[in-house]
């Protein structure tokens, strides 16, 4: 902060600068709350945060800028009511609710840079907190809850993560979610986070993105009313190539978010999601696709997309781990590639005219092997086209009954917590650019009991 008088003509036009910088901030999206407006603001140095929306800034609240400094990077992107900032700088100089803090399961703040940093800023009363509330130190499912101490925040949390193995990116999805649920629970605003993982413990850049992103997009769906309305993950001053990456990343969720907004009910232990978009441009643990018998993906108009946006690997990898095919009730996967998601899962079904083949059966033995194989590979969000509403003619009714019967099959079979399943979020995407697009979201709502129109929180079905 600069000391000292500005002369008062400079003022003026500081002033001036400052009050109209919030518009590139305050233009809403065509879907209101439900949509996503993702703006570049590179040049922006005045904005802060502190339990206020964007759009509301109080007057002479902050300091003028240094023109002299380099500007802080920054990019935002709106998720649901969630204002999300991608920034660069330093997390202990934010003014927010809540600090996150990645640290040892000791919860000793002195080994780490990030953490160190943290206890310098704030002051030994954090460190000794630490040590008298959780003097064993927390798993990697637990937040340690502490005061601020001299940083510009109410709490402090802090969470312990592995190192990065192969497909564990769950601990990032993990902790994002613990930090995000307890910040609701205690009715906070507004959360700064670290990006988990890019340090020593060697998380690849895609990797801990997605998870990061995939996490507060999950968690908003559940909390459509949460009182959450700011996230800023800070990346580091030296970290250039991780925020190209968060960049980019905020640009594609910007591109996802379907214009008609999401329709949102509980059914049991499941959060059901039903939206208007592009499955491909979707962000899930698993992308649900069906195709022809030989998975040769160019022959069916929805696997022709999956290879357009995956790129051709994912044909190879078809090829190599499948080379007689798929047959009906089966599911064959592979990694995503250049799709949002972990993995993909295959199938086929047959014409709905073929009765010989029982294609009811059929769409139903699928749905219910997609959702058992996901329970087995400890994935949280599966992603549904409306199968075999296409080129096949399966009846839009009959679809989304089956959908809706699996899904509550599915959770009657995991509803106590020996048998719990980690999947907790199904979305059905009906395709947008389909001329009978409006008649299958009818009767989606229908069959999930959503009220036509209803966007908000979560209304629940029985199942």
């Amino acid at each position: 902060m600069r000391t000292g008088l500005i002369p008062e003509a400079k003022r003026q036009t500081e002033r001036s600068n400052f009050y109209k910088e919030p518009l590139i901030f305050g233009e809403p999206s065509a879907n209101g709350a439900s949509g996503t407006t993702s703006v570049d603001v590179a040049d922006i140095t005045v904005l802060e945060r502190k339990n206020q929306s964007y759009f509301e800034l109080p007057r002479c609240r902050f300091p003028f800028p240094d023109t002299k400094k380099n500007p802080r990077r920054r990019k935002f992107v709106k998720i649901g009511n969630i204002e999300v900032s991608i920034i660069q700088g330093t997390i202990v100089e934010e003014t927010v609710d809540v600090i996150v803090n990645s640290v040892n399961r000791d919860l000793d703040l002195e080994p780490g840079l990030g953490s160190k940093a943290l206890a310098n800023a704030g002051g030994n009363a954090i460190q000794k907190e630490c040590c008298e509330k959780y003097p064993n130190g927390i798993t990697k499912n637990e937040v340690a809850v502490t005061n601020g101490g001299n940083l510009k925040c109410r709490k402090v949390y802090h969470v312990t993560l592995p190192k990065w193995e192969m497909n564990n990116k769950q601990a990032i999805e993990t902790a994002t979610t613990n930090c995000l649920t307890e910040a609701h629970k205690s009715s906070f605003n507004s959360l700064a986070f670290p990006p988990f993982g890019s340090g020593y413990l060697n998380y690849p850049d895609e990797e801990l993105t997605d998870a990061m992103l995939q996490s507060v997009m999950n968690f908003e769906q559940l909390q459509h009313l949460t009182p959450i309305k700011s996230i800023v993950i800070v990346c580091h001053s030296t970290q250039d190539s991780l925020f190209k990456v968060f960049e980019r990343k905020t640009r594609e969720i910007s591109g996802a978010v379907s214009q008609g907004g999401s329709h949102l009910c509980t059914c049991g232990n499941i959060n059901v999601v039903i939206k208007k978009g592009n499955i491909t441009k979707q962000w899930c643990d698993v992308m649900v696709i069906t195709g022809s018998k030989d998975l040769k993906l160019k022959n069916r108009k929805l696997s022709k997309l999956v290879l357009d946006a995956a790129g051709l690997d994912i044909q190879t990898a078809c090829d190599t781990k499948y080379p007689s095919g798929v047959n009906y009730r089966e599911v064959a996967f592979t990694r995503a590639y250049k799709l949002h998601c972990r993995f993909v899962y295959f199938g086929c079904l047959p014409d709905w005219k073929d009765t010989s083949d029982n294609p009811q059966q059929v769409l139903t033995d699928f749905i219910t092997e997609c959702l058992d194989v996901a329970h087995s590979q400890d994935v949280n969000h599966i992603a549904f086209p409306t199968l075999g509403t296409g080129a096949l003619k399966y009846p839009h009714h009959v679809m989304a009954r089956t959908m809706k019967t699996c899904i509550g099959n599915f959770n009657r079979k995991h509803k106590y917590d020996n048998t719990r399943s980690n999947l907790q979020h199904v979305t059905i995407v009906i395709f947008d650019k389909s001329k009978d697009c409006r008649v299958m979201e009818n009767a989606l709502l229908k069959e999930f009991q959503v009220p036509i129109g209803y966007y908000g929180g979560s209304c629940t079905t029985e199942i």
